[in-house]
């Protein structure tokens, strides 16, 4: 069954957004929507701004669920505070989101690889192409 699933990846303070519809062997890529930065955290109407535009994202690509691709919380390779932040926003949508350990991302993608080089992505959109490739069904 076809459905429209939506990754997001966190780089700093910019949400990196890539929206596929139908399954694991066939689907597009929403090009509406690719990324959104923040530069004031503290600027509660810039909250508001990411916030709208997130959900008109979801709402004119009719998306189905949210997949947000986990981040540690302590050590080297934890993620900056502002991309939780961001990611506590998202959740607050009216719409199922999962978060995705990336060791789970890496071992779906083994069970059914895909070639994302033709996929005329940017490769800072890899990571938010994965996470919502793992959503979509077989």
């Amino acid at each position: 069954m076809s459905k429209t699933v939506c990754g997001i990846s966190f780089d700093g303070s910019c949400a990196i957004v890539v929206t596929l519809n139908g399954t694991k062997g066939d689907h597009s890529i929403a090009r509406s929507f690719t990324k959104i930065n923040i530069k004031d955290h503290n600027n509660q109407a810039e909250i508001h701004s990411f916030k709208q535009a997130i959900l008109n994202h979801f709402d004119n690509e009719s998306v189905s669920v949210v997949g947000i691709k986990g981040r540690a919380t302590k050590g080297q390779y934890s993620g900056g505070p502002i991309s939780f932040k961001l990611e506590g926003v998202i959740q607050t949508i009216d719409i199922r989101v999962v978060i995705v350990h990336p060791a789970t991302i890496k071992a779906a993608l083994k069970k059914c690889p895909v070639d994302i080089t033709p996929k005329n992505l940017f490769k800072y959109q890899h990571e938010a192409y994965k996470v919502a490739y793992y959503l979509l069904e077989d």
